[in-house]
């Protein structure tokens, strides 16, 4: 399965975040916050992202692998709050949590699928990944 169009940000993204890019990203034709965006397939044991890291202005590939992946959840939380976005009500981020490597404590990544100012293709894809992690 190929996702066109998706944005990308870790938890650790939001900590570097300022006043300014708050006023962005509500900004009337700003896409909510992100720091990758690109395409992503779904292989059958692992999710790969290629894309464009604009705050290192440099091309990337992200590569989660289905058995570190420990959650998934659809919807806002403490890090990707509602607080962070404009239009907010039409659509949610989906929350990755996985382990990397040796690192004990968790790792979280967001994502918006399609989005178009009110609406995402989020809630598809959030299906979509649950029968893969299945």
């Amino acid at each position: 399965m190929t996702i066109e169009n998706l944005l990308i940000i870790y938890d650790t993204d939001f900590k570097k975040r300022n006043w300014l890019d708050w006023i962005i990203s509500h900004s009337m034709f700003s896409p909510p916050i992100h720091r990758y965006s690109g395409r992503a397939e779904i292989l059958s044991d692992h999710f790969i992202f290629r894309g464009f890291d604009k705050q290192k202005d440099e091309n990337v590939e992200i590569v989660l692998y289905r058995h570190l992946i420990t959650q998934l959840y659809l919807g806002y939380d403490k890090i990707y709050s509602r607080f962070q976005v404009r239009s907010s009500f039409f659509w949610q981020p989906i929350r990755i949590q996985y382990q990397n490597g040796s690192q004990e404590k968790p790792e979280y990544i967001y994502l918006i699928s399609n989005y178009n100012h009110f609406s995402t293709s989020n809630k598809e894809l959030f299906e979509a990944l649950k029968i893969w992690l299945s």
